[in-house]
């Protein structure tokens, strides 16, 4: 099917967000909750776009509206933007230390418009990308807790959560470094718990949790054995394999 984006004619599929029909066709739309591997969400409201038809219009979004055959968008109308300054305004009063990160979705400066507000994380922008991650992943140590500006991520009651396996999938999935870990050569700390990490029987790095060790063991079906194994060391370990495949 066809669909008009800025008056240009952009081939569609069934099923297709607008969001995505726009990045195929080398359209820009600023977004910061969206992660393709995490679904739809549409949270931040920084990828609104305008669905015209006729005299009649409104804003849309784009990581979450599917399109449907000979509609016609707009993703810089005077209403659009608008709508996401004033997004990006609400999202930087809520975390002032996220400004880089906004300026850089944006592609402009975004202006403090609002008091800024003290969260209870620091730098925490409520993207939801650190609690969808740890939900995909199947534990669920953490979620939002508290209603309005109070809003936050957290574990239940704020407190040390057996849930958590000390993957780090939540810091990673941060755009903002809000999330706090805590490393040395033997352990890993983060959410109120710290975790003894386990060496690597090839080159004796430490780099994973027994919980994860455990639970991505059960997940996948791949033996402990193998998965205690380093990235590093697997990637030569498969090399070798091959090599030696090869050789035979």
């Amino acid at each position: 099917m066809k669909i008009f984006i800025n008056d240009k004619e952009c081939s569609a599929c069934k099923g297709q967000t607008l969001l995505q029909v726009a990045l195929d066709n080398g359209f820009y739309i600023p977004t910061l909750c969206h992660n393709k591997e995490l679904g739809n969400y549409a949270g931040c409201r920084l990828c609104v776009a305008e669905l015209r038809e006729g005299d009649w219009s409104k804003l849309v979004a784009s990581c979450e509206f599917p399109v449907k055959d000979g509609q016609t968008f707009y993703l810089d109308t005077e209403n659009v933007k608008k709508s996401r300054d004033l997004s990006a305004s609400l999202l930087l009063a809520r975390s002032p230390e996220s400004k880089k990160v906004l300026d850089e979705i944006m592609r402009k400066d975004v202006e403090m418009r609002f008091e800024p507000m003290t969260p209870h994380l620091e730098g925490c922008i409520l993207c939801g990308k650190c609690y969808r991650a740890c939900q995909k992943l199947g534990t669920g140590a953490i979620s939002t807790i508290n209603r309005g500006h109070e809003i936050t991520v957290e574990t239940p009651y704020e407190q040390g959560n057996p849930d958590c396996i000390g993957c780090l999938a939540c810091a990673e999935a941060c755009p903002t470094g809000a999330i706090k870990v805590f490393r040395s050569k033997t352990q890993v700390g983060i959410w109120h718990l710290t975790h003894e990490l386990l060496a690597c029987p090839m080159c004796g790095k430490r780099h994973i949790t027994q919980k994860s060790l455990d639970f991505f063991s059960k997940k996948t079906g791949i033996p402990s054995e193998e998965l205690i194994i380093c990235p590093d060391c697997r990637q030569k370990k498969t090399s070798m394999d091959l090599l030696s495949g090869i050789s035979r």
